[in-house]
């Protein structure tokens, strides 16, 4: 009886990963962070979701930012390859 819980177990949690890996995020996701440096190379250095310091562009033509400014910010499709500044908070 325990080796059958354990298959069932051991299905159930590949079924699971299968799941999440196949998972397509189609759809952006936005929050608010906070410019922590502004760089030389036209990006922001800001906060992701998981407190990891990204340096992003922001989208706003002519816009200067600053160090504190809250802004928002989108990674559109789930790509934070393409994650950028969107709006000032």
């Amino acid at each position: 009886m325990a080796n059958e819980v354990d298959n069932a177990l051991d299905v159930l949690v590949k079924n699971i990963i299968d799941t999440v890996n196949k998972q397509n995020n189609s759809y952006d996701i936005s929050f608010m962070s906070v410019i922590k440096a502004v760089n030389t190379n036209g990006t922001y250095t800001v906060l992701d979701r998981t407190g990891s310091e990204r340096n992003v562009k922001c989208i706003i033509p002519n816009l200067k930012l600053s160090v504190g400014k809250n802004v928002w910010v989108k990674i559109p499709c789930g790509n934070l390859n393409k994650m950028h500044i969107y709006g000032v908070a």
